[in-house]
């Protein structure tokens, strides 16, 4: 088979995300930046066609990355086959979040 234009072999089309992907991550984003931005790391959310992760990049030891698949790829079909739904990876993702923040706040006693 050949390649086509579109990133795919002929006859096959090429691997698309889920629409709903984008918003998801943008949200999950919104919501961790500013309390992780609050505890002097930074956030970053990427998103591709089989997987959501998650980066803290902090001073000292506070450090994060944690990625979650939801779909598997199959090259030869040209498509993704769904692992977990992407509200489960949400949650995943949030739970993960939630408690890197309350490991990384500072205690009250201190």
């Amino acid at each position: 088979m050949a390649w086509n234009r579109l990133g795919g072999r002929d006859g096959i089309a090429p691997v698309r995300r889920p629409p709903e992907l984008d918003p998801m991550a943008s949200r999950l984003a919104a919501d961790y930046r500013p309390r992780v931005e609050a505890l002097g790391s930074a956030l970053d959310v990427w998103a591709n066609s089989t997987q959501v992760g998650v980066e803290i990049l902090g001073t000292g030891q506070r450090h994060l990355a944690r990625k979650v698949r939801y779909a598997y790829r199959v090259i030869m079909l040209g498509r993704t086959m769904p692992l977990r739904s992407l509200e489960e990876v949400d949650r995943t993702l949030r739970a993960t979040l939630d408690a890197w923040i309350a490991q990384a706040a500072p205690s009250a006693s201190s």
